[in-house]
């Protein structure tokens, strides 16, 4: 399984990484895996955005709204 975040700059991912809901859920997330997820940091070159045709903007509303806001 690949994990990613996406983040607009690096001032954004360090708020992120320094945020202590973010952590906390990142340690519920751990309780949950058999071992350390390998760690990848980096750089897009090039980002490409796509929209299945079956994912309404409400659907996609749902969904965001249900989810963990680390994404």
């Amino acid at each position: 399984m690949i994990m990613m975040g996406i983040f607009e700059n690096k001032d954004v991912y360090h708020t992120n990484a320094d945020d202590p809901d973010q952590d906390a859920w990142l340690q519920r997330l751990m309780g949950d895996l058999e071992s350390e997820p390998q760690w990848h940091d980096g750089e897009f070159i090039a980002t490409w955005v796509f929209r299945l045709p079956a994912v309404t903007p409400a659907a996609w509303a749902r969904w965001a709204a249900q989810t963990p806001r680390c994404l």
